[in-house]
C-alpha cells in the first residue's frame, strides 16, 4: 500500500492523495545533485508543503554580541529557521570556532561555514593582519540552494496519515486560540507573573506596559477594523522534561533539532492541566486551529545562541497528537524575552507575525534566503515585525487588508482630483488596473496585476514606520506563489513591492519611498511588469496628514522626457572622464526645463554641439511654442577629489512645471594619478656562505615597495592553486570568471571553485621563474558543452595551443600533460568556449624539475635595501622588487598602483669551504679586509718564523687593518681567528 500524502489546494485546505513520496525522499539528495532538477524539485516540494516553509526572518538590526574574553562586536543575522548565519556589518562571513570567539568563517566541501584563524573586530578596530586577510574572502555569498535544501529534507520528514477536511481559519468574530507558556528544565521564565504578564500583552485593551502601542488583540482588532477580535487563552507555565538544548541545538544542517517535541510535550502538559483542546477547534473540522506557544528566555532569530529555538511556524502532521479528539496540526512559536540578553520581555511583533499566517498571509522577505530588496519595514509580514522592538509592528497593509477581506478598495476609473485620508484611521484605500475593471476580490484578484494606493502616517501602528506619504504598491498576484510562501522570491519578478518614490529600492532608502517624501517628488508613473506605462499617471500630489492628488491628468500636463543609457564613470583625478549622452525633450511645456545635480560636485554637463559653451552644473533649455525638441547633451565625471575606494554618487534632477520629473542616477569611481614606475635593482653587497644586502634606486611617490627574494635548488617541485581566495586572483594570475561553485559535488578536493558562464572567460597562471614539466587541473561540466582550450607561453611570449578539450554533460576529469625543460613553458592559460551551459575549473597544478625556495614573497619595505639570511651556500639566488604608491586611512587601504618587477639581480652566494677565514688584500692602499664568525674572536696576524705581528678585537665581523702596509712586500701571513686561518700574500 502507497503511503498517504498532502496536495494542498490552497493556503488552508488540504486533500489526501495516495503517492510515492517516501521512495521521493530516499533518493532527494542523488535528485539534489542534478542542478536541472533542482529548480522543479523545489517547486514541487514548497507546493506540497507550503506551510512548513514560513519561519521569521533574522533581526534585521546589527546585534552586539560580547566575545569570551569580554570585548563586544556587532553582527548581522542573516536568513530564517531554515538556514541562518553571520555576518561582520559590512558583509563578510563569520561564525564561532570551538572557544566561542567568532572568526572569519570559510566553506568547507562540506558547504558548512568552518572559521578561520582570524578573530573578528568591528571595523574601525580591525588589525593589519586582519584586514589583509578579508581582502581575499567573497562578500554576499548566495546561501538560497541551502535554505530550500533544509526546507525539503524538514518537509520529508513528514507523513500525514490522518485525513484532512480543514477549513480556514475565521477572519471575522471572536475566534478562540491557546497560548501555552513553558520552561525549560534547565531555564525558567524571567518575568514575574508569565501567565498575567502574557495574558495582558496578548488580550489587554490598550496595552501599555514597556512602552507598547496595544496588545495583540489591539492590532487585531483595530487593523480589521473590528471585525476580527480574536481571544488569545494563556496557560502555564508549565516546566517541559528536556533542557532547552534539547529542543533547541542545532543540527548539521543548522536547523533546530527537536522543536516539534516542544509542542508535544507542551501540549502534553497542558492536557494533564485539564485544558480542553476541542474548544480551539472554532470550525469543528477536527483539528485545532492553532496553537502558540512561547518558551522561557531568548530566541535564535534576535542573536541568542545557537541551542536556543528560532522563531517559526511549522506542523506535528507526522506526529497524529490528539487531544479531546481533536488533531494539533499547527503550531508556532516564539520566546519570552527579545534581544540575546537582558530582561527585555518580548513585543506582539513576532506573534502577530506568525499568527498572520493562521490567517493566510504569505511572507514577503525572500524566503528562498535570497538577499535582495522587497518590503523591508512598511510591512509586518516582511522585517516591520521587529519596529520598536516588535512593540508597534506596522498596521496590515491595504493589499493585506484586501486580502483578507477586511478592506474593499475604491478603483480609480476617470480623471480627477482625490484625496485619501490615513490608513489607520480610514481603513480606505485605492486601487488601479489597467482596464479599470477590477473583481476587486482580494484573495482572487483579475486581473491579477495592479497597483494599490495607501495613506501611511507615523501614528499609531505605524509610529515607528521609516517615512510618511503616499506609498504606492504593484501587485502581481499568482496563486501558487501566495500559497507556496514564495511570492518575493525572484529579484525581477516581485509580487508584491513598493514603487518607490525616488526609485531606489533599498533599506538605507526607505524614507525615500512614499509620495511626495522627503524628496517632494509629487507625480508618479504607474508602469506594468512587461513595461507597459499605463496612462493612468499621479501628478500634484500633496501631504498634510491627508492625501490629495490629481489622477489621468496627462491630456493637458506638460510632459519632459529623458534618453540615457549610462554606465558608470571611471577616472583620474584631474583628468575629465569620457562623456556619455543624455537626450531631453518636451512638449506642452509651461515653463523651462531645468537640469540640475543634488551634489554639485563631481560632474558636469554641456549643449553637445554648442563649441562655445562650458562645462557647467545645471542646464536651462527654453521651449518653443511650449516644446523643446530633441536636445543632445554631454554628461561627464570631472572629480574634485578621488573617489579610491568608494563610490562618488549623483542624480540629475529634469524638471518643469506640472510635468513629472525625472531622476537620472550617476556613479563615479575614480584614482589619484599614477606617477610610480617599475625599481631598478642595484647589485648585492655583503655577500657571504648564507646571507647578502639586496639594493634597488628610490622610486618617485612611492610609499614602499614589495620585495622578492628566493633560490634554486636541484630537486622536484610542484604547486597548487585552488582558489581558495574565491575570484580573487594570486599575485600575477588572471581570473575572468565572474561565478564561484560552493557545492562539493562540483569543486575539486576543496570548495570553492571557478565557475566559467560565459564564452571567452579564463584562467591565466602566473608568469614562472622556471619552465614547467606538467600541467594538470580539475575540469568538470556544469551542463556545458562546447571546448576547453588549453594553452602554454613559451620564452618567445608565444602562446601555443597543447589541447582543445571536448567539453559534454558528462565531463568529469583531471586532465594531466608533461613537458620537458626545452619546452620552456612558463605560463598557461584556460579559456572556456561555450556552446551552452557552465564549466568548473579547479586545483591548477604546475609541477618543476627543479624548486624555488622563496626567502621573500612581495614582503613589504620602506627602505631601498634589505639583508636575505638563511640562504644555502654556493647557491645561485635572486632578487626582484615592485614599487607601491599605497594609501592608507584608518589601516585600510585606499589606493594603490604597483608597478611591475625590477629587473632581476642574480646572486651566487659564497663556497663554504670548511674552517677558512675569508681574507682581501687591496694591494694599492696595503691595507686587509678580514670577515670573522662573531666580534669576540680574537684575530691574530703571524708571519712565517710564527711571529705575532697583530693582535686585535674587531668592532664588526667585517673589518679592515693597515697594520702590514709598511712590511716587507712579498711576505706570506697567517690569519687565526678562532678555529679559522687564512693565508694571505703582501
Amino acid at each position: 500500500m502507497k503511503p498517504t500524502c498532502i496536495a494542498y489546494t490552497n493556503t488552508n485546505e488540504y486533500n489526501i492523495q495516495t503517492c510515492g513520496f517516501h521512495q521521493t525522499f530516499k533518493k532527494i539528495n542523488y535528485i539534489l545533485m542534478k542542478s536541472k532538477l533542482l529548480v522543479g524539485i523545489l517547486f514541487v516540494f514548497s507546493f506540497v508543503f507550503p506551510q512548513f516553509t514560513k519561519a521569521v526572518p533574522a533581526y534585521p538590526f546589527p546585534v552586539k554580541v560580547v566575545q569570551p574574553d569580554g570585548t563586544e562586536i556587532s553582527v548581522k543575522l542573516n536568513g530564517d529557521e531554515f538556514f541562518h548565519y553571520q555576518t561582520t556589518l559590512d558583509g563578510y562571513l563569520i561564525t564561532r570556532d570551538k572557544d566561542g570567539f567568532f572568526k572569519y568563517g570559510k566553506l568547507s566541501k562540506k558547504k558548512e561555514i568552518a572559521p578561520s584563524k582570524y578573530r573578528v573586530n568591528n571595523i574601525e578596530k580591525r588589525t593589519k593582519e586582519e584586514i589583509n586577510f578579508i581582502k581575499q574572502l567573497p562578500k554576499g555569498i548566495d546561501f538560497s540552494k541551502q535554505n530550500q535544501l533544509n526546507r525539503i529534507q524538514r518537509a520529508s520528514s513528514v507523513t500525514v496519515t490522518e485525513k484532512s477536511g480543514r477549513k480556514a481559519y475565521p477572519l471575522t468574530g471572536s475566534p478562540k486560540s491557546l497560548v501555552i507558556l513553558v520552561n525549560f528544565s534547565d531555564n525558567s521564565f524571567t518575568v514575574s507573573s508569565p501567565k498575567e504578564a502574557f495574558t495582558k500583552l496578548l488580550n489587554q485593551n490598550g496595552y501599555s506596559e514597556n512602552s507598547s502601542t496595544g496588545s495583540a488583540r489591539d492590532y487585531f482588532y483595530d487593523t480589521s477594523t473590528g471585525k476580527f477580535n480574536p481571544q488569545f487563552d494563556v496557560v502555564g507555565p508549565y516546566t517541559l522534561p528536556q533542557t532547552m538544548g534539547y529542543y533547541g541545538e542545532n543540527g548539521s544542517d543548522g536547523m533546530d533539532k527537536n522543536p516539534q517535541q516542544m509542542i508535544i510535550d507542551a501540549c502534553r502538559l497542558a492536557d494533564n492541566d485539564d485544558v480542553d483542546f476541542s474548544q480551539y477547534d472554532t470550525d469543528r473540522d477536527g483539528y485545532v486551529d492553532n496553537i502558540f506557544v512561547y518558551y522561557a528566555g531568548y530566541n535564535e532569530a534576535e542573536g541568542a545562541p545557537a541551542n536556543t529555538i528560532w522563531p517559526h511556524r511549522w506542523t506535528l502532521a507526522n506526529y497524529n497528537t490528539k487531544f479531546d479528539g481533536v488533531v494539533v496540526f499547527d503550531y508556532a512559536c516564539s520566546s519570552e524575552l527579545r534581544s540575546s540578553r537582558g530582561a527585555n520581555m518580548c513585543g506582539i511583533g513576532t506573534f502577530c507575525h506568525e499568527f498572520g499566517h493562521v490567517l493566510g498571509l504569505a511572507d514577503y522577505y525572500p524566503t528562498d534566503g535570497g538577499t535582495h530588496f522587497t518590503l523591508s519595514y512598511w510591512n509586518i509580514m516582511d522585517a516591520g515585525a521587529y519596529l520598536n522592538d516588535g512593540k508597534t509592528p506596522p498596521t496590515y497593509s491595504a493589499f493585506d487588508r484586501f486580502f483578507l477581506n477586511w478592506l474593499t478598495p475604491i478603483e480609480l476609473k476617470s480623471s480627477g482630483n482625490f484625496t485619501l485620508q490615513p490608513l489607520t484611521s480610514s481603513n480606505s484605500a485605492y486601487l488601479i488596473s489597467k482596464d479599470g475593471n477590477h473583481n476587486l476580490v482580494g484573495n482572487s484578484p483579475n486581473p491579477s496585476e495592479f497597483f494599490m494606493l495607501e495613506n501611511r502616517q507615523k501614528s499609531g501602528w505605524d509610529a515607528y514606520l521609516p517615512g510618511h506619504g503616499l506609498l504606492v504598491t504593484h501587485i502581481n498576484f499568482n496563486q501558487s506563489d501566495w500559497e507556496n510562501n514564495t511570492p518575493n522570491n525572484i529579484a525581477g519578478k516581485l509580487g508584491y513591492k513598493i514603487v518607490e518614490a525616488d526609485g531606489i529600492g533599498s533599506e538605507q532608502t526607505l524614507a525615500g519611498d512614499p509620495f511626495p517624501g522627503i524628496n517632494n517628488i509629487t507625480t508618479c508613473s504607474l508602469v506594468l511588469r512587461n513595461g507597459t506605462k499605463l496612462k493612468k499617471s499621479l501628478t500634484n500630489i500633496t501631504e498634510n496628514n491627508y492625501i490629495n492628488l490629481d489622477f489621468m491628468g496627462e491630456e493637458n500636463s506638460p510632459i519632459v522626457g529623458a534618453m540615457s543609457n549610462f554606465s558608470a564613470f571611471e577616472t583620474v583625478q584631474g583628468t575629465p572622464s569620457n562623456a556619455q549622452l543624455l537626450k531631453i525633450s518636451g512638449k506642452k511645456l509651461k515653463e523651462n526645463i531645468l537640469l540640475a545635480f543634488s551634489e554639485n560636485k563631481h560632474f558636469e554637463m554641456q549643449l553637445e554641439n554648442d563649441f562655445n559653451a562650458e562645462w557647467t552644473k545645471n542646464l536651462i533649455l527654453a521651449p518653443i511654442d511650449s516644446v523643446v525638441d530633441t536636445t543632445r547633451i554631454l554628461v561627464r565625471y570631472n572629480p574634485t577629489e578621488p573617489s579610491y575606494l568608494d563610490v562618488h554618487n549623483e542624480i540629475i534632477s529634469i524638471t518643469s512645471k506640472d510635468a513629472t520629473p525625472i531622476y537620472l542616477n550617476l556613479q563615479g569611481k575614480s584614482t589619484r594619478p599614477v606617477y610610480v614606475i617599475p625599481p631598478v635593482a642595484t647589485e648585492a653587497t655583503d655577500v657571504t656562505i648564507s646571507s647578502y644586502v639586496a639594493h634597488w634606486e628610490p622610486v618617485t611617490d612611492a610609499t614602499g615597495y614589495y620585495f622578492t627574494a628566493y633560490y634554486i635548488s636541484n630537486e622536484s617541485s610542484e604547486t597548487t592553486e585552488g582558489f581558495d581566495n574565491g575570484l580573487t586572483p594570486s599575485s600575477g594570475w588572471t581570473i575572468t570568471a565572474q561565478a564561484l561553485s560552493t557545492s562539493a559535488s562540483y569543486s575539486g578536493k576543496e570548495v570553492p571553485a571557478i565557475q566559467f558562464k560565459n564564452s571567452g572567460e579564463m584562467i591565466q597562471t602566473e608568469n614562472y621563474v622556471l619552465p614547467a614539466i606538467k600541467l594538470s587541473f580539475f575540469v568538470k561540466s556544469f551542463s556545458g558543452n562546447g571546448a576547453l582550450k588549453v594553452e602554454a607561453k613559451n620564452d618567445s611570449d608565444k602562446w601555443i595551443t597543447i589541447d582543445n578539450v571536448s567539453v559534454t554533460t558528462s565531463l568529469s576529469a583531471i586532465k594531466t600533460y608533461t613537458f620537458t625543460e626545452s619546452d620552456h613553458y612558463n605560463q598557461f592559460r584556460l579559456t572556456y568556449q561555450k556552446e551552452s551551459g557552465y564549466l568548473i575549473i579547479d586545483d591548477i597544478t604546475v609541477g618543476f624539475a627543479k624548486k624555488i625556495n622563496y626567502n621573500e614573497k612581495d614582503k613589504w619595505i620602506t627602505s631601498t635595501t634589505d639583508t636575505v639570511i638563511n640562504l644555502p651556500s654556493n647557491s645561485d639566488c635572486y632578487y626582484k622588487v615592485k614599487a607601491s604608491d599605497k594609501t592608507l586611512r584608518n589601516s585600510v587601504i585606499l589606493y594603490e598602483n604597483i608597478t611591475d618587477f625590477s629587473n632581476l639581480i642574480y646572486v651566487h652566494t659564497l663556497p663554504d669551504v670548511g674552517k677558512q677565514l675569508k681574507a682581501y688584500v687591496n694591494r694599492e692602499d696595503k691595507t686587509v679586509t678580514i670577515t670573522v664568525p662573531n666580534t669576540s674572536t680574537v684575530v691574530r696576524i703571524y708571519d712565517v718564523t710564527g711571529k705575532l705581528i697583530v693582535s686585535e678585537i674587531p668592532r664588526y665581523n667585517k673589518f679592515t687593518i693597515d697594520a702590514l702596509k709598511n712590511r716587507i712586500p712579498g711576505q706570506l701571513y697567517i690569519i687565526v681567528a678562532g678555529d679559522r686561518t687564512a693565508k694571505i700574500i703582501m
